[in-house]
């Protein structure tokens, strides 16, 4: 388990970098929420998890939750998690919730 739950990461290309093919494959649950990632950063790592079965092989878990720029309607993230839900990879599970939902 990696938690960095609000680290304030933002859009930072360098976090694709660290989860390239080869590192971490072993990780299974990976919390990027409370972070300030946009809606488009957490498409672009879904798609990046949809395209590349060596990306994190083994993660069950992908929680993006608490990010204010998430608002995890649009129909561009509806696509990107449908894609990867139809992807050949087991898993993620990309868990979302709305930063002011009211939800723990």
């Amino acid at each position: 388990r990696l938690d960095l739950f609000g680290n304030l990461l933002g859009n930072s290309e360098q976090l694709l970098g660290a989860l390239s093919p080869g590192r971490l494959e072993q990780l299974e649950d990976l919390d990027l929420g409370g972070n300030n990632i946009s809606e488009s950063a957490a498409i672009k790592l879904i798609h990046a998890l949809a395209d590349n079965p060596g990306l994190l092989p083994n993660l069950r878990f992908l929680g993006l939750g608490a990010n204010p720029g998430i608002d995890g309607e649009s129909g561009e993230w509806q696509a990107a998690t449908d894609r990867l839900a139809e992807s050949n990879r087991p898993g993620p599970e990309v868990l979302f919730r709305a930063p002011n939902s009211g939800h723990g």
